[in-house]
């Protein structure tokens, strides 16, 4: 073996270490090679030391499914009050809603409101169910559970229900006098022509004829006495929904969709004057008792006072109507305006439930309200007394003029009431509804709770009704493109005579 040969050494890598050095340039790559090789030693002997050891994966966890409520609606039904089942027609029906908590978790505090009125249930256990009790409103009803959203549940698409519900029927026993029984009446004539649905009616001042305004475009003249048609009168190219006759009955004003007013005069047909103002539908009008003023209000939130200029007389081609007042004071939608007997003031009723009492001089007298359900008709006692005003659930409500106290709540008919006529004694109070039928009620110290007559024939909703002059007569206007004459009864005999 040569000089420079290295041996194979077995020692350790420490005992190399003392190997004597090499000089010159064998010596630098000898340290060089011992440094890698001191290295590799080194490594070797950590492995060896210190050997790597590998975590096992965790075992992952199983899913944790949480309990959570689920509200549902169950039975809806209207039923007859069990505490009194005779009790006047305003209290006399009510609304049943069960709500069931079908979920596997209790739930905190919820709404349940059912058209429009809310109550409050301050929690439900799991399986349990409880039952709420709701003023009627209509027939048609909409229920929500948890409406303000303060329950999580496992379920949110159920909370809805819309359902078309029964009337049920009163005991037979609670029928007995003194309760006015109802009677059905058939109509005495009905007066077709018009090819659209009729929205206004009324009786000339003498009683001897009718004007109609309908969707067809025209108003007609009737004859009261022979149930015929004597004119059809065209001048409006959009429908008529609202009209009145003068006092003196020379002439007859009409409202359209189109915005315009328009004044007639009776005996020949023609045409006068147009007015100009309102920006929306005009959907009811009336004459001063004096004539001077003709009142009207739109679907532009505005009720207007117009002023004659003319005589107002029959053979007086002069009709001159002019602007008097706009009332536009944050009202909303206006169903009808009607002026007082003394002619000093006008009232009307609005979407949101007001009735608005204002005099001629601008001055505001009442403003009564005791429901948001629309206040779509009006009508004042000839003795100006009471103002009666009808809301789109069927119900009435009476009023007295002097200080606006709320004297009565009726309720007969199903539907919104449409329109409301006094007769000219005071004695009868005629009632037009949606429910396509007319219902009479007797009038003393007050409006008797429940209708002497019903009159039924129409086959769709009644919007004009107006007493004859006499009061023997009232006339009805429908959605079914009629007029109907319908016989008022004579006043049974005051007691004790």
């Amino acid at each position: 073996m040569s000089n420079d040969s290295v041996p194979v050494d077995s020692r350790p890598c420490s005992a190399r270490l003392r190997s004597k050095a090499i000089p010159g340039l064998r010596a630098v790559l000898v340290a060089g090679m011992l440094a890698l090789f001191i290295g590799a030693c080194s490594l070797r002997s950590r492995l060896t030391q210190t050997p790597l050891v590998i975590q096992p994966t965790q075992t992952p966890t199983s899913t944790v499914v949480l309990a959570s409520p689920d509200l549902v609606i169950g039975e809806i039904n209207l039923a007859i009050n069990s505490k009194d089942p005779c009790a006047p027609a305003t209290s006399l029906m009510e609304l049943r809603i069960q709500v069931k908590n079908q979920g596997d978790a209790p739930a905190g505090a919820f709404t349940v409101e059912a058209n429009g009125l809310v109550q409050t249930i301050p929690g439900l256990a799991a399986g349990d169910k409880v039952t709420l009790h709701f003023p009627v409103t209509s027939q048609q009803v909409q229920v929500w559970v948890d409406v303000l959203n303060q329950v999580t549940e496992s379920l949110e698409d159920n909370n809805r229900v819309a359902q078309q519900l029964l009337m049920p029927s009163p005991s037979p026993g609670c029928l007995q006098t003194p309760t006015p029984v109802s009677i059905v009446a058939p109509a005495l004539a009905v007066l077709e022509g018009h090819s659209a649905e009729v929205w206004s009616v009324a009786f000339s001042p003498d009683g001897s004829l009718l004007a109609s305004g309908s969707v067809d475009d025209t108003l007609r003249l009737w004859r009261v006495a022979q149930a015929d048609l004597l004119r059809t009168m065209r001048g409006h190219p959009f429908p008529i929904l609202a009209l009145d006759f003068s006092p003196n009955g020379a002439l007859l004003a009409t409202g359209s969709t189109d915005g315009m007013l328009r004044i007639w005069r009776v005996s020949d047909g023609r045409l006068l004057q147009a007015l100009e103002g309102h920006a929306g539908w005009i959907t009811s009008l009336a004459f001063s008792p004096s004539g001077s003023y003709l009142a009207s209000c739109a679907q532009d939130f505005t009720v207007r006072l117009w002023r004659s200029y003319g005589s107002g007389d029959a053979d007086d081609l002069s009709s001159d109507w002019r602007p008097y007042q706009t009332i536009d004071e944050g009202m909303s939608g206006i169903h009808q305006v009607i002026f007082s007997p003394d002619g000093k003031s006008i009232a009307w009723g609005e979407e949101n439930g007001t009735i608005r009492l204002r005099s001629l001089g601008g001055d505001w007298l009442h403003v009564l309200k005791n429901t948001s359900l629309a206040a779509t008709s009006a009508a004042f006692s000839p003795n100006g007394l009471w103002l009666v005003a009808g809301y789109a659930d069927g119900s009435m409500r009476v009023w007295q003029s002097s200080d606006g106290a709320l004297l009565q709540v009726l309720k007969s008919h199903t539907e919104a009431i449409r329109d409301l006529a006094f007769s000219p004694d005071g004695s009868w109070l005629v009632s037009g509804s949606q429910d396509n039928t007319l219902r009479l009620w007797r009038v003393q110290a007050k409006v008797l709770e429940a209708p002497v007559l019903i009159y039924a024939g129409h086959s769709a909703a009644v919007n004009s009704v107006d007493f004859s002059p006499k009061g023997d007569l009232i006339v009805s206007a429908s959605d079914d493109h009629t007029l109907r004459l319908w016989q008022a009864p004579p006043l049974p005999p005051a007691p004790g005579e």
